[in-house]
Parts: structure tokens; C-alpha cells; sequence
């Protein structure tokens, strides 16, 4: 029995990696790196039904918590248009107490409006201490582990969080001294620049 019991996550992720040209520019009010929804599940009782343009984010996410419910799991050998799977998840969506999703999904708006669900804004309805805790595992992952990221534009996506966290806790130096990004990925990826640059300022 799903109704009124599970939360939900929107995960975007789709043209935002690699799609010209959209992953061209930053997109943090659409786009939300894996360690805030984790934290978001972490502080959760129930399963989570996951949603994401990309299933292959949706699979890399759930890595380690099996509470985390692939959307794909429950539309599983339905022969569905794109037309009806969206409508299908949006009426799934509507009927999950929490949507949990990135500041500025129209999708999830949408499911909200319809089912009454309460929208959580993420990182921003995380407590303090819980954000703090997400930046901070965000930040060392990406210093520490670039390939554990889904794509190259998952990490592209992701630092400009990662940056704006290590010049608010005095950590830019460490960033920039740590990052070990390709020869190619500042071009591929250009608004990387300018946050690489607030970091040495802040350093």
C-alpha cells in the first residue's frame, strides 16, 4: 500500500549532464547532488520512490540504502508512451505525503499542487546541522573521489555547491589544492571557471 505512506525525490539529472546546451551553464536550482537527498532519506522512516529523467541516477543514488524505491520498480513491464509514464508518475508523485526535489522542479510543483503533498525544498529544509553534514561529505567527495561521481557532469553540476561550501567554512584552499579535474573538463564545462575562481579569491 504506497498511498499516503512513502515520501518522494525528484532527481534531475537528464540534458543538465551532458545535453547541449544546457549543461553549459550551472544549474543548482534544478539540479541537487546525491549527498543532501541521502541526507534527506537518512532522516526518514519509510521508502523512498525515487523519480529522475535518467534511471541510471536514480540506481547510482540508491548505492548502500535499499530504502531508496526506483520508480522503474513499480512501472516494470508497462508498456507505456512517454505521454502516459509522465502522467503515471506525476498522480504517483501527488499521492506521497513529502516531495522532496531541488528549489525550482515544475514537476514536482505539480505533483504538489495536485495531491497536496508538502513540498521540501532541498538543500534548504534540511535542518543546519544536517545540511552542514551533506555539504561537507559533498566537498570531501569531491576532493577525494571525482570518479565516484555518475558522469562528469555530475561533478561539473556538484561543485558549484562543493565551492560555495568551502569558501563559507575556510576551506577553498583545500579545494583547489585537492580538485584533480581533466585537462578538457573546464572547457567542456565552462561556469566551472568562475566558481574555481570565487574559491581563490576566497583562498
Amino acid at each position: 500500500e504506497f498511498s499516503r505512506v512513502l515520501f518522494r525525490s525528484h532527481v534531475r539529472r537528464g540534458d543538465i549532464l551532458d545535453g547541449d546546451p544546457w549543461s553549459y551553464r550551472a544549474w543548482p536550482s534544478k539540479y541537487l547532488p546525491d549527498e543532501f537527498f541521502r541526507r534527506y532519506v537518512d532522516l526518514r522512516d519509510g521508502p523512498v520512490i525515487a523519480f529522475s529523467d535518467t534511471p541510471a541516477a536514480v540506481h547510482h543514488l540508491r548505492q548502500g540504502d535499499a530504502r531508496i524505491m526506483p520508480v522503474d520498480d513499480l512501472l516494470a513491464d508497462q508498456d507505456l508512451s512517454l505521454a502516459e509514464r509522465d502522467m503515471l508518475e506525476l498522480l504517483l508523485m501527488a499521492e506521497c505525503e513529502e516531495i522532496a526535489a531541488p528549489a525550482s522542479s515544475a514537476f514536482s510543483m505539480a505533483a504538489a499542487l495536485i495531491g497536496g503533498a508538502r513540498e521540501m525544498p532541498l538543500p534548504i529544509s534540511l535542518a543546519p546541522a544536517e545540511r552542514i553534514r551533506a555539504y561537507d561529505e559533498l566537498l570531501d567527495r569531491a576532493i577525494h573521489r571525482p570518479d565516484s561521481f555518475l558522469a562528469p557532469g555530475d561533478l561539473a553540476q556538484s561543485l558549484v555547491y562543493a565551492a560555495q561550501h568551502a569558501i563559507a567554512q575556510g576551506r577553498a584552499q583545500e579545494m583547489l589544492d585537492g580538485l584533480d579535474l581533466p585537462e578538457d573538463f573546464q572547457t567542456r564545462f565552462p561556469f566551472v571557471r568562475y566558481w574555481l575562481a570565487l574559491a581563490a579569491l576566497g583562498a
